[in-house]
């Protein structure tokens, strides 16, 4: 029984730090969006003469 516990205490900890991880891909994700909408105002106020 006491194995059990373990495994099923090892299962948590793994799911917890998957979790953390997906937090921060959200976030990297949402800084190259970010990263991506002023290149494209750059490109089309600059190179383009759009704005």
């Amino acid at each position: 029984m006491n194995r059990r516990r373990a495994l099923a205490g090892v299962g948590v900890d793994i799911w917890r730090s998957v979790g953390g991880y997906t937090g921060r891909i959200k976030q990297a994700a949402g800084v190259v969006m970010i990263v991506a909408g002023l290149a494209q105002r750059y490109l089309a106020a600059d190179l383009l003469g759009v704005l």
